[in-house]
Protein backbone atom coordinates (compact mmCIF):
# COMPACT_ATOMS: atom_id res chain seq x y z
CA UNK A 1 0.00 0.00 0.00
CA UNK A 2 0.96 3.48 -0.71
CA UNK A 3 3.75 4.67 1.96
CA UNK A 4 5.96 8.04 2.99
CA UNK A 5 9.13 7.96 4.80
CA UNK A 6 10.93 10.59 6.53
CA UNK A 7 14.16 10.89 8.67
CA UNK A 8 14.19 12.99 11.70
CA UNK A 9 16.84 14.56 13.76
CA UNK A 10 16.55 14.84 17.26
CA UNK A 11 18.33 16.70 19.87
CA UNK A 12 21.36 14.65 20.95
CA UNK A 13 21.91 14.20 17.85
CA UNK A 14 19.95 11.22 17.71
CA UNK A 15 18.11 9.75 14.37
CA UNK A 16 14.60 8.48 14.46
CA UNK A 17 12.58 7.17 10.77
CA UNK A 18 9.66 7.59 10.73
CA UNK A 19 7.40 5.55 8.38
CA UNK A 20 3.13 6.24 7.40
CA UNK A 21 1.37 3.22 6.05
CA UNK A 22 -2.09 2.87 4.65
CA UNK A 23 -3.58 -0.51 4.98
CA UNK A 24 -6.13 -2.10 3.24
CA UNK A 25 -9.04 -1.20 5.31
CA UNK A 26 -8.12 2.99 5.07
CA UNK A 27 -6.31 2.82 8.26
CA UNK A 28 -2.63 4.06 8.79
CA UNK A 29 -0.04 3.07 10.72
CA UNK A 30 3.27 4.36 11.65
CA UNK A 31 6.41 3.02 12.24
CA UNK A 32 9.39 4.68 14.46
CA UNK A 33 12.64 3.46 13.76
CA UNK A 34 15.83 4.02 15.60
CA UNK A 35 18.65 4.74 13.19
CA UNK A 36 20.87 6.44 14.94
CA UNK A 37 24.00 3.70 14.40
CA UNK A 38 22.87 3.71 10.42
CA UNK A 39 22.98 7.89 10.48
CA UNK A 40 26.49 8.08 12.39
CA UNK A 41 28.05 5.13 10.10
CA UNK A 42 27.03 7.16 6.69
CA UNK A 43 27.68 10.45 7.66
CA UNK A 44 31.15 9.27 8.84
CA UNK A 45 31.73 7.66 5.76
CA UNK A 46 30.62 11.28 4.00
CA UNK A 47 33.14 13.05 6.12
CA UNK A 48 35.72 10.63 5.34
CA UNK A 49 35.39 11.09 1.27
CA UNK A 50 34.87 14.85 1.80
CA UNK A 51 38.54 14.55 3.62
CA UNK A 52 39.47 12.21 1.02
CA UNK A 53 38.82 14.68 -1.99
CA UNK A 54 40.61 17.30 -0.20
CA UNK A 55 43.70 15.38 0.75
CA UNK A 56 43.94 13.98 -3.29
CA UNK A 57 43.49 18.14 -4.65
CA UNK A 58 46.13 18.73 -2.09
CA UNK A 59 48.67 16.75 -2.95
CA UNK A 60 47.88 17.22 -6.54
CA UNK A 61 48.62 21.18 -6.04
CA UNK A 62 51.24 20.28 -4.07
CA UNK A 63 53.07 17.62 -7.18
CA UNK A 64 52.27 21.11 -9.25
CA UNK A 65 53.82 23.17 -7.09
CA UNK A 66 57.08 20.91 -6.27
CA UNK A 67 57.10 20.11 -9.80
CA UNK A 68 57.56 23.64 -10.97
CA UNK A 69 59.79 24.71 -8.16
CA UNK A 70 62.34 21.68 -9.58
CA UNK A 71 62.28 22.42 -12.67
CA UNK A 72 62.93 26.03 -12.13
CA UNK A 73 66.29 25.11 -10.01
CA UNK A 74 67.56 22.42 -12.44
CA UNK A 75 66.95 25.75 -15.04
CA UNK A 76 69.31 27.30 -12.73
CA UNK A 77 72.05 24.72 -12.21
CA UNK A 78 71.99 23.95 -15.97
CA UNK A 79 72.21 27.69 -17.11
CA UNK A 80 75.04 28.26 -14.90
CA UNK A 81 77.02 25.14 -15.63
CA UNK A 82 76.73 25.58 -19.09
CA UNK A 83 77.75 29.09 -18.99
CA UNK A 84 81.24 27.91 -16.69
CA UNK A 85 81.99 25.14 -19.36
CA UNK A 86 81.68 28.02 -22.69
CA UNK A 87 83.48 30.54 -20.68
CA UNK A 88 85.87 29.06 -17.57
CA UNK A 89 88.86 30.33 -18.51
CA UNK A 90 87.13 34.08 -19.26
CA UNK A 91 85.89 34.64 -15.61
CA UNK A 92 88.50 35.29 -13.21
CA UNK A 93 88.85 33.22 -9.65
CA UNK A 94 86.05 35.27 -7.62
CA UNK A 95 84.00 35.23 -10.57
CA UNK A 96 84.20 31.55 -11.04
CA UNK A 97 83.55 31.51 -6.90
CA UNK A 98 80.21 33.50 -7.37
CA UNK A 99 79.38 31.24 -10.20
CA UNK A 100 79.78 28.02 -7.71
CA UNK A 101 78.36 29.57 -4.36
CA UNK A 102 75.76 30.82 -6.54
CA UNK A 103 75.00 27.29 -8.08
CA UNK A 104 75.37 25.67 -4.84
CA UNK A 105 72.91 27.34 -3.04
CA UNK A 106 70.44 26.45 -5.88
CA UNK A 107 71.08 22.97 -4.82
CA UNK A 108 70.64 23.49 -1.16
CA UNK A 109 67.23 25.31 -2.03
CA UNK A 110 66.54 21.72 -3.87
CA UNK A 111 67.29 19.88 -0.99
CA UNK A 112 64.83 22.45 1.72
CA UNK A 113 62.25 21.52 -0.60
CA UNK A 114 62.80 17.61 -0.69
CA UNK A 115 63.23 18.40 2.67
CA UNK A 116 59.78 20.03 3.65
CA UNK A 117 58.02 17.84 1.38
CA UNK A 118 58.36 14.32 2.95
CA UNK A 119 58.15 16.38 6.22
CA UNK A 120 54.65 17.24 5.29
CA UNK A 121 53.81 14.05 4.11
CA UNK A 122 55.16 12.57 8.01
CA UNK A 123 53.25 15.36 9.72
CA UNK A 124 50.18 14.34 7.48
CA UNK A 125 50.55 10.53 8.18
CA UNK A 126 50.80 11.25 12.18
CA UNK A 127 54.50 9.94 11.87
CA UNK A 128 56.37 13.27 13.60
CA UNK A 129 57.14 11.98 17.04
CA UNK A 130 58.63 14.34 20.01
CA UNK A 131 60.97 13.12 22.05
CA UNK A 132 61.33 15.78 25.21
CA UNK A 133 64.54 16.00 26.48
CA UNK A 134 66.24 19.31 28.62
CA UNK A 135 68.29 21.35 26.16
CA UNK A 136 70.48 24.36 26.32
CA UNK A 137 68.81 26.84 23.84
CA UNK A 138 71.19 29.19 24.19
CA UNK A 139 74.02 26.44 23.05
CA UNK A 140 71.18 24.83 20.34
CA UNK A 141 70.86 27.97 18.09
CA UNK A 142 74.67 28.70 18.14
CA UNK A 143 75.01 25.30 16.63
CA UNK A 144 72.41 26.48 13.63
CA UNK A 145 74.09 29.83 13.97
CA UNK A 146 77.11 27.98 13.23
CA UNK A 147 75.88 26.29 9.94
CA UNK A 148 74.44 29.09 8.63
CA UNK A 149 77.96 30.54 8.46
CA UNK A 150 79.75 27.89 6.95
CA UNK A 151 76.65 27.21 4.48
CA UNK A 152 76.66 31.23 3.44
CA UNK A 153 80.10 32.30 4.28
CA UNK A 154 80.08 35.67 3.49
CA UNK A 155 76.36 36.35 2.59
CA UNK A 156 75.45 35.81 6.06
CA UNK A 157 74.37 38.47 7.73
CA UNK A 158 75.85 39.14 11.36
CA UNK A 159 73.40 37.74 14.36
CA UNK A 160 73.93 39.43 17.51
CA UNK A 161 72.76 38.25 20.44
CA UNK A 162 70.46 41.15 22.20
CA UNK A 163 69.55 40.10 25.32
CA UNK A 164 69.82 36.89 27.82
CA UNK A 165 68.58 36.09 31.20
CA UNK A 166 70.43 38.04 33.43
CA UNK A 167 72.88 35.95 35.58
CA UNK A 168 72.62 32.71 33.42
CA UNK A 169 74.41 31.23 31.22
CA UNK A 170 72.25 28.30 29.87
CA UNK A 171 68.66 28.26 29.52
CA UNK A 172 66.93 24.76 29.80
CA UNK A 173 64.03 24.11 27.64
CA UNK A 174 62.01 20.89 27.81
CA UNK A 175 61.85 19.79 23.72
CA UNK A 176 62.93 17.79 21.02
CA UNK A 177 66.21 18.71 20.03
CA UNK A 178 65.90 17.90 16.42
CA UNK A 179 62.43 19.73 15.87
CA UNK A 180 63.48 22.46 17.92
CA UNK A 181 66.68 22.89 15.19
CA UNK A 182 64.49 22.70 12.10
CA UNK A 183 62.17 25.69 13.66
CA UNK A 184 65.29 27.80 14.96
CA UNK A 185 66.71 27.24 10.49
CA UNK A 186 63.91 28.15 9.46
CA UNK A 187 63.05 31.32 11.58
CA UNK A 188 66.83 31.98 10.63
CA UNK A 189 66.67 31.21 6.93
CA UNK A 190 63.63 33.49 6.55
CA UNK A 191 65.15 36.80 8.25
CA UNK A 192 68.30 35.88 6.31
CA UNK A 193 66.17 36.01 2.92
CA UNK A 194 64.98 39.32 3.85
CA UNK A 195 67.11 41.33 5.91
CA UNK A 196 67.97 44.54 4.11
CA UNK A 197 71.52 44.91 2.90
CA UNK A 198 73.70 45.44 6.02
CA UNK A 199 71.53 44.71 8.34
CA UNK A 200 71.74 42.23 11.41
CA UNK A 201 69.70 39.39 12.55
CA UNK A 202 69.35 39.43 16.80
CA UNK A 203 67.98 36.95 18.40
CA UNK A 204 66.65 37.54 21.84
CA UNK A 205 66.33 34.86 24.60
CA UNK A 206 64.05 34.99 27.88
CA UNK A 207 62.13 33.07 30.21
CA UNK A 208 59.59 33.17 32.59
CA UNK A 209 57.82 30.95 35.37
CA UNK A 210 56.55 28.04 32.91
CA UNK A 211 58.32 29.14 29.29
CA UNK A 212 61.62 30.03 27.82
CA UNK A 213 61.61 32.34 24.65
CA UNK A 214 63.32 33.18 21.60
CA UNK A 215 62.71 35.86 19.23
CA UNK A 216 63.96 36.22 16.39
CA UNK A 217 64.55 40.05 14.39
CA UNK A 218 65.13 41.52 10.81
CA UNK A 219 64.79 44.74 9.62
CA UNK A 220 63.18 44.11 5.65
CA UNK A 221 60.62 42.00 4.42
CA UNK A 222 57.44 43.94 6.14
CA UNK A 223 54.59 41.58 6.06
CA UNK A 224 51.31 43.38 5.62
CA UNK A 225 49.00 43.90 8.43
CA UNK A 226 46.29 42.48 6.55
CA UNK A 227 48.36 39.38 5.51
CA UNK A 228 49.58 38.97 9.04
CA UNK A 229 46.79 36.25 10.59
CA UNK A 230 47.42 34.10 7.18
CA UNK A 231 50.92 33.62 7.02
CA UNK A 232 51.24 29.88 8.77
CA UNK A 233 48.70 28.49 6.39
CA UNK A 234 49.66 26.05 4.09
CA UNK A 235 51.19 27.01 0.79
CA UNK A 236 50.41 30.95 1.68
CA UNK A 237 52.74 33.05 0.70
CA UNK A 238 52.50 37.19 1.56
CA UNK A 239 52.84 39.53 -1.12
CA UNK A 240 56.66 39.78 0.27
CA UNK A 241 57.93 36.45 -0.30
CA UNK A 242 56.41 36.03 -4.02
CA UNK A 243 60.03 37.19 -5.61
CA UNK A 244 61.27 34.31 -3.47
CA UNK A 245 61.60 30.72 -4.00
CA UNK A 246 59.76 28.74 -1.67
CA UNK A 247 56.56 26.55 -1.66
CA UNK A 248 54.74 28.65 1.37
CA UNK A 249 55.34 25.36 3.72
CA UNK A 250 58.39 26.39 6.13
CA UNK A 251 56.22 28.59 8.86
CA UNK A 252 52.83 26.08 8.77
CA UNK A 253 55.55 23.29 9.30
CA UNK A 254 57.77 25.33 12.16
CA UNK A 255 54.03 26.27 14.31
CA UNK A 256 53.43 22.36 13.58
CA UNK A 257 56.43 21.58 15.00
CA UNK A 258 56.34 23.58 17.49
CA UNK A 259 52.77 22.64 18.88
CA UNK A 260 53.85 18.95 18.93
CA UNK A 261 56.01 20.00 21.54
CA UNK A 262 53.34 21.89 23.21
CA UNK A 263 55.02 25.23 22.13
CA UNK A 264 54.19 28.42 19.86
CA UNK A 265 55.10 29.87 17.37
CA UNK A 266 53.71 33.54 16.12
CA UNK A 267 54.05 36.49 14.22
CA UNK A 268 54.98 39.09 16.61
CA UNK A 269 55.23 42.16 15.10
CA UNK A 270 56.17 43.20 11.18
CA UNK A 271 56.80 46.90 10.38
CA UNK A 272 59.68 49.11 8.91
CA UNK A 273 61.38 48.90 11.76
CA UNK A 274 61.73 44.85 12.12
CA UNK A 275 59.63 41.83 11.80
CA UNK A 276 59.97 39.05 14.66
CA UNK A 277 58.92 36.08 15.05
CA UNK A 278 58.56 34.41 18.65
CA UNK A 279 59.15 30.46 19.54
CA UNK A 280 58.09 29.41 22.58
CA UNK A 281 58.82 26.09 24.70
CA UNK A 282 57.93 24.76 27.61
CA UNK A 283 61.05 25.57 30.30
CA UNK A 284 63.32 22.80 31.91
CA UNK A 285 62.41 23.84 35.24
CA UNK A 286 58.74 23.62 34.68
CA UNK A 287 58.02 20.56 32.54
CA UNK A 288 56.30 19.38 35.57
CA UNK A 289 53.88 22.10 35.90
CA UNK A 290 52.98 20.01 32.07
CA UNK A 291 52.68 16.76 32.87
CA UNK A 292 55.91 16.32 31.50
CA UNK A 293 58.68 13.09 32.43
CA UNK A 294 62.05 13.69 30.83
CA UNK A 295 62.13 10.88 28.68
CA UNK A 296 58.29 10.57 27.77
CA UNK A 297 58.05 10.74 24.38
CA UNK A 298 54.98 12.41 22.74
CA UNK A 299 53.04 11.74 19.56
CA UNK A 300 52.22 14.21 16.78
CA UNK A 301 48.47 12.99 16.76
CA UNK A 302 48.60 13.66 20.61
Amino acid sequence: QPSSQCDMELNGGQWRQITLRQTPSGGHVMRVADITPYKKAAIALENALERERGVSDFYRSFAAMVSHQFRTSLAVIDSGLQRLMRRHKGFTAPEREERYQRLRETVMHMTKLVDASLLTARLDAGQVSSHHKHHDLISLIQGICHLHCAQYGDDQPDVHWVALPTGLSRLMACCDKALTEQIIDNLLTNARKYALPDTPIEIELNQDGQWAYCRIRNQGGVIKASEQSKIFERFYRATNSRQQQGLGLGLNIARTLARIQQGELELISSSADATVFQLRLPRAEADHLLGYDQDAEHDATQ
